[in-house]
């Protein structure tokens, strides 16, 4: 017979293996329950990038300037690829440094896409998992740590911060307070290890995001504070100097990390760090108990509710009636195991509302609540605490779960398998985002083509923006070129300053006409001198008003050397427009037109123009009296039919100086162009131009030198001829 010893021995391998394999189903199951709610990005992974935000095309940029500053020896901190050629600091920018890592050392197998998916997906079942642990750990429950890490994982929150790895990742959080709540009740031997481990876990949870590193501070300085003060008896002998040498750990491993930061915010005169309050987004109480708008079956009803909340489309605080119901349970049942929990998840909960209570899109109130400030400042937006309250939420409503187990009978142990298996799957449904959000990136081939340029130059994007450039650092992720712009995440103001110092891209910053005082030329110029080499004309990115300036603005801008459906790209070394001294000769006019407007002359660029250039014309006005009206220009060709062919309409000179602004005996100069069509055919057309009133579209009278009036106000200039190219 085997001994007492032995028998014991095979107890405890028996037990160990017992955990072991119901820790291993429990990660395989949350991975099902992942790959089942990640489709279609699961069907798209080399073609979409994980989640629905602008923000999505920053992430790609991260992998690719990591791997290119430490492949290249490059200052990871700092760079002149963004803000060409004064560059600026990345010390801020949020990062996913443990996201990266996965989806660089994934990517060479699986390629770019798929790898990043695969890093953001992964922190679903590790999150999942994570919880799982810490709620096993306090519950003594398994079916109710399972619960848990559905509530904690899975939550719409969680799926929609998949455009965000910087606040996706928080798979270390559980893991973090597993190690503190050891340190300070576990066996001694354990305490040791369970230090380490601690800081281990801070390091991940800093390294994937500062954002998520400041949150688990504060949660381990409020559990401490709680500790001390109502579970000092439940500490075990030298919790306290294990705490301190867990702290020690986290600082010393952190601190080379936090070094660069701490260094600039110290250097910095102004610093940037902090951001405005009214930039500060917060959650509405009444998100708490809508669902989610991509719910396929309950979204539509509460889309209403969604539509007025706003922010909540995209960033969804629904708690789950299930989970709220749990967690209400558990709090009355297990008040002395879960206090801590609660009040820190009310907490959270009071901290994530940002500047004003709010119901249903209306401030209860006038006066910003006291404790927003700090929040914004650090976090930007107070709805990210939103981590948190899912956290302590996930751990109370396992308490709840584990009520309700107690409360079936041993004798019905089919009823204690169903009860967790049921409220698992109303908590999924509750919570399902359908489908997955993804995002399918697409840019002009043009950038391909850029990529296989030789050299090391730079290219201007326009238009400017946050929203914009965010599509620039992915674009550049394909041509490898530097670019005059961009966007980090706390933007310092001399980042602009090279943008504002060009006459061209200064006024193009603040989408006003960019060549009064300079010629475009010099402008161009100047940006040929610095290594620019390409001013790019994203027209797929710009807004109705920008759309139609640009309309107005471009026959100031030499030919593009390539255009399509999304972009124009102009050379800064072509000539630009047109040079008066090259041009026709000024031709008389001698037509009034109302009462108060005479045209005297015009100049044309040249009466002959190919098919895919443009055509430059000036008219030179003289104002009789003054004029009280807001009057535009219209310049029309038309084919020997009459039919129109092309026409350009602005104020005139692109609207720098309305007709309201004129006075008696002023001499105007007016310039404008037109676009002729590749598709132009040749042979000869006829120019004409006249004016109208912008506000009635009423045409102005126009009377020849001969004393006869023009037909519908269109007095006719000459005739041009359009050659093939």
């Amino acid at each position: 017979m085997p001994s007492a010893s032995y028998a014991g021995g095979m107890r405890v391998e028996r037990a160990i293996g017992n955990v072991t394999f119901s820790r291993m189903i429990a990660f395989l199951l949350f991975v099902l329950v992942t790959v089942g709610l990640s489709w279609p990005l699961l069907s798209r992974l080399d073609t979409a990038l994980a989640g629905v935000s602008h923000d999505v095309y920053i992430n790609p940029w991260a992998d690719w300037w990591t791997k290119k500053a430490f492949t290249e020896g490059l200052d990871f901190y700092h760079t002149s690829f963004l803000f060409y050629p004064q560059g600026v600091s990345l010390v801020f920018h949020s990062f996913s440094h443990v996201t990266t890592a996965v989806s660089l050392l994934l990517s060479p197998w699986l390629g770019q896409f798929p790898a990043y998916n695969l890093a953001i997906l992964v922190a679903y079942p590790l999150a999942a998992y994570a919880m799982y642990l810490l709620a096993y750990y306090l519950t003594g429950s398994r079916p109710s740590a399972f619960v848990a890490g559905l509530v904690y994982a899975f939550q719409p929150y969680h799926i929609f911060e998949s455009a965000h790895p910087v606040l996706l990742t928080t798979q270390w959080i559980p893991l973090f307070a597993l190690a503190v709540i050891r340190t300070v009740r576990g066996a001694a031997k354990q305490r040791v290890s369970e230090v380490l481990l601690g800081g281990l876990w801070f390091l991940l949870t800093a390294l994937s995001s500062w954002h998520l590193m400041i949150m688990l501070s504060a949660w381990a300085v409020l559990y401490v504070a709680h500790g001390a003060v109502f579970e000092r008896r439940d500490w075990a002998g030298n919790g306290v100097r294990r705490l301190i040498l867990l702290a020690l750990t986290a600082c010393l491993l952190v601190g080379p990390f936090l070094w660069p930061i701490a260094q600039e915010y110290i250097a910095t005169d102004e610093p940037y760090v902090a951001v405005s309050l009214s930039q500060g987004r917060g959650n509405d109480l009444l998100s708490f108990l809508v669902p989610n708008t991509r719910h396929p079956v309950l979204g539509p009803l509460g889309e209403r509710v969604n539509d007025r909340l706003g922010l909540v489309e995209y960033r969804p605080g629904y708690l789950g009636y299930v989970a709220l119901g749990l967690a209400i349970l558990g709090a009355a049942t297990a008040w002395r195991e879960t206090r801590f929990w609660v009040l820190s998840g009310l907490l959270f909960l009071v901290l994530s509302l940002g500047l004003y209570v709010q119901w249903g899109g209306a401030s209860l109130h006038s006066f910003m609540l006291p404790w927003a400030a700090p929040v914004v400042r650090l976090l930007r937006h107070p709805f990210r605490l939103n981590v948190l309250l899912f956290f302590s939420l996930a751990v109370v409503s396992a308490f709840g779960c584990r009520r309700l187990l107690r409360a079936i009978p041993p004798s019905r142990p089919a009823l204690r398998r169903a009860v967790p298996f049921v409220l698992s799957l109303i908590i999924l449904f509750e919570y399902l985002v359908w489908p997955f959000p993804y995002t399918e990136p697409v840019y002009s081939p043009f950038f391909d083509e850029l990529a296989r340029e030789e050299g090391d130059f730079a290219v201007a994007h326009i238009p400017m923006g946050r929203r914009q450039e965010k599509f620039y650092l992915y674009y550049q992720t394909i041509h490898g070129k530097r670019i005059t712009g961009g966007v980090v995440s706390r933007m310092p103001e001399q980042a602009y300053a090279f943008i504002d110092a060009n006459p061209v891209l200064g006024a193009l910053r603040g989408n006003a006409p960019p060549w009064w005082g300079v010629g475009v030329g010099e402008a161009f110029g100047a940006l040929a001198s610095q290594g620019i080499r390409y001013v790019i004309v994203q027209r797929d990115l710009m807004d109705a008003g920008q759309l139609e300036n640009w309309h107005r603005w471009v026959g100031c801008f030499p030919p593009p050397v390539y255009s399509d459906a999304s972009l124009s790209a102009y050379s800064t070394a072509m000539p630009v427009p047109w040079d008066t001294r090259q041009a026709e000769s000024r031709r008389q006019a001698d037509v009034q037109l109302g009462d108060d407007i005479h045209l005297e002359s015009y100049q044309l660029s040249s009466s002959t123009v190919t098919a895919g250039d443009v055509l430059y014309l000036t008219l030179f006005w003289t104002a009789g009296g003054p004029i009280d009206t807001d009057y535009h220009v219209f310049v029309h060709v038309t084919d020997g039919q009459g039919a129109l062919v092309a026409q350009h309409d602005s104020g005139p000179a692109y609207g720098a100086l309305p007709t309201y602004q004129w006075s008696a005996g002023d001499m105007i100069t007016d310039e404008h162009s037109l676009f002729i069509d590749p598709g132009f055919r040749t042979g000869h057309y006829v120019l004409s131009v006249g004016m109208y009133d912008y506000a009635t579209m009423t045409r102005l009278t126009a009377v020849g030198p001969d004393g006869e009036e023009f037909a519908d106000g269109v007095v006719v200039l000459q005739s041009i001829e359009v050659a093939d190219q």
